[in-house]
């Protein structure tokens, strides 16, 4: 992983209703979001990933904040494992610890599913969504799902990463940046890229010990 996690700085909830599960048939590149209704039809909708979210064109709404269950903020074993996209982590005992979501504007209740991490060739590229046309170097999603309705609830972190050759002062103001956050957050993600660097051939996969409510910074 050639970025090192700095800073969450903005939360973004989708609803959707199915995604791409073939992982050897589409990218973000030559078989990028222009032509995936080519092999999937379904993805010929126009509301629908990847977003450009336009700040000019929002209208503020409140809800209510989020519902996690107990098991968020409990220690739990996840399986990781490169899909050839990316590092995908699902929970180990997900019947007898279940991580649930609800409130938020969600009508329903969803099961967690999986997190996974998006990234790019430089510190400008790498989030699947964008704000204002800008990508992120990159972004993770908390994926979770209802088996009844069959829709997706996914919470999107943009992820903002160091230019390689900032300078000195830049270096301090992101340094104070990491240190004002939850330093947990910070050795949970150090503990998580570390494992998943390992996994290098495609299928390869890791157990490892995390805590969600500490990867999404949400004490």
């Amino acid at each position: 992983m050639y970025f090192r996690w700095v800073l969450i700085v903005f939360i973004l909830l989708c609803l959707i209703h199915t995604s791409l599960s073939d992982a050897s048939h589409w990218d973000y590149g030559h078989v990028g979001p222009e032509v995936w209704e080519d092999s999937y039809p379904i993805c010929q909708g126009k509301v629908q990933s990847p977003i450009n979210i336009l700040t000019a064109c929002t209208v503020y709404n409140a809800f209510p904040a989020f519902q996690f269950s107990p098991a968020t903020n409990a220690t739990q074993n996840f399986t990781i494992t490169n899909n050839g996209h990316t590092i995908t982590a699902t929970q180990v005992d997900k019947n007898a610890f279940p991580l649930t979501l609800s409130g938020g504007g969600l009508n329903e209740t969803y099961q967690f599913a999986n997190f996974h991490l998006h990234w790019g060739e430089n510190y400008k590229s790498g989030s699947e969504h964008q704000i204002n046309g800008d990508n992120y170097a990159g972004e993770i999603h908390f994926v979770y799902s209802n088996s009844t309705t069959k829709r997706n609830a996914v919470l999107g972190i943009f992820i903002k990463s160091s230019k390689p050759n900032v300078h000195t002062s830049r270096k301090k103001r992101i340094t104070r940046e990491i240190n004002s956050t939850d330093n947990s957050t910070v050795i949970a993600w150090e503990q998580y890229f570390s494992t998943a660097d390992q996994l290098n051939s495609t299928n390869d996969t890791n157990l490892i010990s995390l805590q969600l409510s500490i990867l999404m910074n949400t004490n």
